[in-house]
């Protein structure tokens, strides 16, 4: 009967999984992974690179990546399992992006993975991601942020069946060491999650005294960028202390903090006028939009719609500030952007800011949780017009020579040798 089970149902293997047991399929001629090189030999798996990605297909940091790939000609083709719901966006002509699972994306596939994920407390994922590494057989198994993804390959990692053979590698995104490698609830899956990572990757350097804390012994590389760098910058934005608008992140969620932004514009609105000064949110949550709206007496603030990349970009040509707050981060997107086009960016301290920025002089370095701090350079930069424009144009060599496109595509290329 087991045998039948085995063979036939997933479910079993999703119970045996649960309750910690021997689930993959049998084979008589197994050979342990006890000797890398003979396997490596055996399969010439560095002749050609097969990598497999397991990361949020919808995040536009994971398409950068991908893009990145493409453009490096490192490999033609790559297979993406995703570790939230799968989509099909794609259209990258250099190379072919073979997503699990495979056949049918859309709203009908994403209830079907939100109910196989409260079923199995996402288990169903770690099956699959096994039977795909064993169809597959990837010479680089690559995890794009940590809570999400490389937890997924706990269940099978050290499962004396897996005969993965290739280099095992972990890419942080920002909080997954900073906020979860300190947390409690997360310590036994961050330790067992380095147990068997072979390389780490990281925006921030920092991130490897967490790592070693918590078991690591690996190759270490940083900083790596998940948007991998700037293809462009625009000089033609216009003077920066001629500008109005500030731009402020709206994310309140388990790192944002954009209340914390928003009362610190309150705060400000009480020492000086800022109706001469437009305010813009952007992503914001729903506890952001209802602060927003009482701020409306005091401010004028608008909250932006969805809209496309390429469209949303014009608010940052058009900002004086950018302020985003969050309590932990790798390197923000939003303040490179700002960066870029001359915007002055405020980030808080806990993330890649500091190795962007020189607090006071070229954009603001804050703690989150201070309030007054936050409005206190807020009004420098909204006052300093000589500040301001000589910031813009130090941050954009700043971006022209720590993330650039052709950087970026270096270091990813270290990634995959």
């Amino acid at each position: 009967m087991r045998h039948f089970l085995s063979r036939r149902s997933v479910l079993f293997h999703l119970v045996m999984l649960r309750l910690g047991r021997d689930f993959l399929s049998s084979d008589r001629n197994f050979t342990a992974i006890t000797e890398p090189k003979k396997a490596r030999e055996n399969v010439n798996v560095w002749e050609k690179k097969r990598i497999l990605i397991v990361g949020m297909s919808e995040s536009p940091h994971l398409h950068s990546w991908i893009e990145g790939i493409a453009d490096s000609e490192i490999a033609k083709e790559i297979w993406l399992f995703p570790s939230d719901f799968p989509v099909r966006r794609h259209k990258n002509s250099k190379i072919k992006v073979k997503e699990f699972p495979y056949f049918a994306f859309g709203t009908l596939m994403n209830l079907m993975f939100r109910f196989l994920d409260i079923l199995t407390n996402r288990l169903w994922r770690s099956y699959f991601l096994y039977r795909e590494i064993k169809r597959i057989k990837p010479t680089h198994l690559h995890f794009h942020e940590t809570q999400h993804g490389a937890y997924l390959y706990n269940p099978v990692a050290k499962h004396p069946k897996n005969r993965f053979s290739g280099k095992l590698i972990l890419s942080t995104w920002g909080s997954d060491l900073i906020a979860y490698g300190k947390m409690k609830s997360h310590t036994k899956r961050v330790q067992q999650t380095m147990s068997w990572v072979q390389l780490l990757t990281s925006e921030r350097i920092e991130d490897y005294d967490i790592a070693t804390q918590n078991g690591f012994s690996g190759e270490f590389l940083a900083p790596v960028y998940t948007t991998v760098g700037s293809k462009a910058i625009d000089f033609n934005s216009t003077q920066t202390s001629k500008r109005n608008l500030v731009l402020i992140k709206g994310y309140q969620d388990n790192h944002g903090r954009a209340l914390n932004a928003l009362k610190s514009v309150e705060l400000l609105s009480f020492q000086m006028d800022l109706k001469q000064f437009k305010i813009k949110v952007f992503s914001a949550s729903e506890s952001v939009k209802i602060q927003a709206e009482l701020l409306s007496d005091v401010v004028d603030i608008e909250i932006l719609p969805r809209m496309p990349k390429s469209e949303f970009m014009k608010f940052f040509k058009e900002a004086r500030v950018y302020l985003g707050l969050a309590i932990s981060d790798g390197l923000s997107t939003s303040m490179v952007e700002a960066m870029s086009h001359g915007a002055f960016p405020i980030q808080s301290q806990n993330s890649s800011a500091p190795e962007f920025l020189i607090n006071g002089v070229t954009g603001g370095i804050a703690n989150p949780w201070n309030i007054q701090e936050v409005a206190d350079l807020l009004k420098v930069a909204l006052t300093n017009d000589e500040l301001v424009d000589q910031a813009a144009a130090l941050n954009r060599k700043t971006i022209i020579h720590k993330y650039n496109w052709e950087t970026g595509i270096s270091k990813l290329e270290e990634v995959y040798a």
